[in-house]
């Protein structure tokens, strides 16, 4: 049976690209090469699988996997076994650190922002719905994947740092994108390619520091035949690169570096 999230993918990449691209999972390192992800781990208390906070949330320190439990398990942890008694006997930190603090000290993974539907392999997420292999994505959120910090938005697969948005593959630090493909650092924008620290602009590809830009590839506005004719070429190689590889070697991070290479 086809996951929601699947079809949800299916959806997003016929919008952007003219082409179905099938299971999201295999797409995975390509969603999620520039994505901080959560990963597993077993519960310290039943052993369940717990999804953690990818390290980047903690100043790129990894807890300590012995010490992981799931939400719902916080009950059964939080209440220490000592009293004053044997606080009285503690001599040193030492001590202290090891009666009162580790029986308490444990990470809390599968964390959950009130209800939500769907939710699989987060380490963080909620009040929304088909939410799969991300952390930090919550608040009206529906059919997102390998992302990380998502708020406001649907139909985001492999986004970072994401606000208000729906239908992008590749968004990173922007707002108020509507289908994207490919783009940092822009804001109110819609159906761009290729696109950075941009803002206001409308069918535009490859377009890089710029602002109110419509029908453009490369900072230059054409009439809208020719931009049509360009963008069909595009979208055409790189679907079917994509279908091929699982993958696409040029992101908006190394594209300037293409020098006419195929």
């Amino acid at each position: 049976m086809e996951r929601k999230i699947d079809k949800a993918f299916d959806e997003t990449a016929s919008l952007l690209l003219g082409r179905q691209l099938g299971s999201v999972d295999a797409y995975s390192g390509w969603l999620g090469e520039h994505v901080p992800l959560p990963f597993p781990a077993a519960s310290a208390v039943s052993r369940k699988e717990i999804w953690m906070a990818p390290p980047i949330n903690f100043l790129d320190k990894r807890f300590d996997t012995r010490r992981i439990i799931d939400m719902a398990e916080m009950e059964s942890v939080n209440v220490s076994p000592y009293g004053s008694k044997e606080l009285e006997a503690v001599e040193n930190l030492g001590q202290l650190l090891g009666k009162f603090v580790s029986p308490i000290a444990y990470y809390c993974g599968n964390f959950r922002y009130g209800a939500g539907q769907d939710i699989e392999k987060c380490s963080g997420g909620g009040r929304g719905r088909t939410i799969y292999y991300s952390e930090d994505v919550f608040h009206n959120v529906k059919n997102v994947a390998f992302s990380h910090c998502v708020v406001n938005s649907q139909n985001i697969f492999g986004g970072h740092h994401v606000v208000k948005s729906s239908f992008g593959i590749n968004i990173y630090n922007s707002n108020a994108i509507a289908r994207g493909f490919e783009v940092d650092g822009c804001l109110s924008s819609s159906d761009i390619y290729f696109c950075h620290n941009s803002e206001n602009l409308r069918d535009c590809m490859f377009c890089f520091n710029a602002k109110n830009l419509k029908n453009a590839i490369g900072n230059m506005q054409y009439p809208r035949e020719e931009y049509l004719a360009v963008k069909k070429m595009v979208l055409s190689e790189i679907a079917e690169k994509v279908t091929k590889d699982k993958k696409l070697k040029w992101s908006i991070y190394n594209v300037g570096e293409a020098h006419g290479k195929k």
